[in-house]
């Protein structure tokens, strides 16, 4: 006899048997969702259904004290004393529970839209604030006509419209030709403040306007004329000729001087602010047979006696 063999596959069941435990894997898996979503659910009306439950069981309560009060009062004696006729109170029908959470869920919606929205208090708080900031403009307004009227009524003189003209010819005859005093600030220093005022004053201590004869200038004589400006003020021609003038006569000795009566009326003193009449350059290090002067040599040209 010829046997025959049938050849499996152990690939083959391992992936059957991978696949039926994953589908019961997935099964499970599906069935505890579905139990968690049922949780969530009953919790989330739980508490609408109790507080339900609590309304009925309120009114009911409340039904039965009534009941026990309404047959303690029948069992009490009756009294001679007249009674009037009972009024019997008007008994409003007994709303059910679920009537009583609609009202309460109506209310509360009621509330809720009787209440501002953001927009709306927005818009309102909009609208008083531009009507606070137009009285606050014409207070302002108010306020500046009153200061302007105080202030042409103490400056200004009130002029008749019909004598308006005859005012214009007034003013036009003899003011015409008035000139307003004027000043010309041209190499002016305005001060502003004490600071300033003082190195002013300070500065103005270093100057010198009334030389001797025989004196060195050394000093300004005001803020805009310093030592070069007195020295060579009679010199300007030799200066812009020989620019190294300055260098062979670097200082200068008071020669003569005006008069103290009216040097402030002279043309030195237009140009130097000084009494200054004539004055001579010299070299202090030049040498005694030099051509430039030295200080001995001026004072010999001045008459100046040591």
């Amino acid at each position: 006899m010829n046997k025959k063999y049938t050849i499996i596959n152990s690939n083959t069941q391992n992936e059957d048997t991978t696949f039926c435990i994953d589908y019961i894997f997935y099964i499970v898996i599906f069935i505890l969702l579905i139990y968690l979503v049922c949780l969530v659910i009953s919790n989330k009306y739980r508490d609408n259904f109790s507080n339900l439950f609590e309304n009925f069981a309120g009114n009911i309560n409340s039904e039965k004290k009534s009941e026990q009060k309404t047959e303690l009062v029948q069992q009490k004696p009756e009294q001679k004393v007249e009674q009037k006729p009972e009024q019997k109170p008007e008994q409003k029908p007994e709303q059910k529970p679920e009537q009583k959470a609609e009202q309460k869920v109506e209310q509360k919606i009621k509330v809720e839209l009787e209440q501002p929205t953001i927009e709306q208090l927005y818009k309102k708080l909009k609208s008083d604030n531009t009507a606070l900031k137009d009285s606050n403009t014409y207070l302002e307004n108010s306020l500046k006509e009153k200061e302007r009227a105080i202030y042409l009524s103490k400056y200004f003189n009130k002029i008749d419209e019909k004598s308006f003209n005859d005012e214009i010819d007034f003013i036009n005859t003899y003011f015409s030709n008035t000139v307003l005093p004027s000043n010309d600030f041209k190499d002016k220093k305005v001060i502003s403040d004490q600071n300033e005022l003082n190195n002013v004053i300070n500065e103005v201590k270093t100057f010198k306007n009334i030389y001797n004869v025989g004196d060195i200038v050394t000093q300004k004589s005001s803020f805009n004329i310093n030592a070069d400006n007195i020295c060579y003020a009679d010199h300007m021609d030799k200066l812009a000729v020989d620019p190294e003038f300055k260098n062979k006569y670097p200082n200068c000795m008071v020669c003569s001087v005006n008069p103290e009566s009216n040097y402030k009326y002279t043309k030195s003193y237009k140009n130097t602010k000084t009494n200054i009449h004539n004055v001579c350059l010299f070299n202090p290090k030049a040498e005694t047979n030099s051509d430039i002067l030295n200080y001995d040599g001026c004072a010999k040209v001045c008459n100046i006696n040591h």
